[in-house]
């Protein structure tokens, strides 16, 4: 495949998907989206490997959606502006995530040690 190929599969798959910007201003917009995700994780840093590798993956996720919103909110502003905040804000969205998905996590655990069977005898049980 030549590049005019490339360019012109990814434009169509753009389109398909309802993004009205062109393919250089989505891409360059998607760059600036993982920017403002690294820039933001450098104030405080991800609390996780797992909440590093969310941000990055919320960055793209959140891009995309700030690309394809864009015309809907603020189309007088530049969408690499809007891409951008949006990558941004997917570090907090992210370590939220990951809180809830530990909270979660750690409530389940307390569940299943806390299961009791009556016809089992279970640890810490007097003598029946």
């Amino acid at each position: 495949m030549s590049g005019f190929e490339i360019k012109g599969f990814m434009g169509a798959l753009l389109i398909a998907f309802g993004v009205t910007v062109p393919l250089p201003v989505f891409l360059a917009g998607m760059a600036l989206a993982l920017g403002g995700a690294f820039f933001a994780m450098m104030g405080g840093g991800p609390s996780s490997r797992a909440s590093y590798a969310t941000t990055i993956f919320l960055a793209i996720i959140a891009g995309f959606a700030a690309a394809l919103l864009h015309p809907m909110f603020v189309p007088d502003w530049p969408v690499q502006l809007i891409m951008m905040a949006a990558g941004a804000l997917s570090k907090y969205l992210a370590e939220t995530i990951v809180t809830i998905g530990q909270a979660a996590r750690d409530r389940a655990g307390e569940i299943v040690r806390n299961v009791r069977i009556p016809w089992v005898r279970n640890k810490g049980d007097g003598d029946v």
